[in-house]
């Protein structure tokens, strides 16, 4: 059985109930996964906004090493999709994790170059200007 992270811990769904996750090549199961439900996502949103603060607080090349962590521990996922999905290791499963992982380290390196706290936002929207 595999749970969901939530607020830093691995926690089963309220519910109590799982769901199998099989392999749709071989019809094995591979793993339980928790049946979340609605107060499971309550849940989770609560503790991001939690953490929020706590991550704001974290210096940008601190956040961008952690970003970069992420991209580095996403080796193992070509194989866990390519057995959840029955795609092929080499020709889906390993573009599809790297363009994941690509983006934790595009950001991550984006970080640790950030030189004021906070970036400014937009605002207005752009306008379209037509001739």
């Amino acid at each position: 059985m595999v749970n969901q992270l939530i607020g830093g811990e691995w926690v089963a769904a309220e519910s109590g109930e799982w769901v199998e996750v099989e392999n749709p090549a071989r019809r094995e199961v591979l793993a339980l996964t928790p049946d979340s439900d609605e107060s499971d996502s309550t849940r989770a949103v609560a503790a991001a906004k939690a953490a929020r603060g706590p991550w704001k607080a974290l210096a940008a090349r601190d956040r961008g090493a952690l970003l970069i962590k992420i991209a580095k521990d996403a080796e193992e996922l070509p194989r866990i999709i390519a057995s959840e999905t029955g795609n092929d290791l080499r020709t889906q499963a390993r573009g599809e994790a790297a363009s994941g992982a690509d983006i934790f380290r595009f950001y991550g390196q984006i970080a640790s170059e950030q030189k004021v706290r906070d970036l400014p936002a937009r605002r207005e929207p752009r306008q379209l200007h037509r001739a």
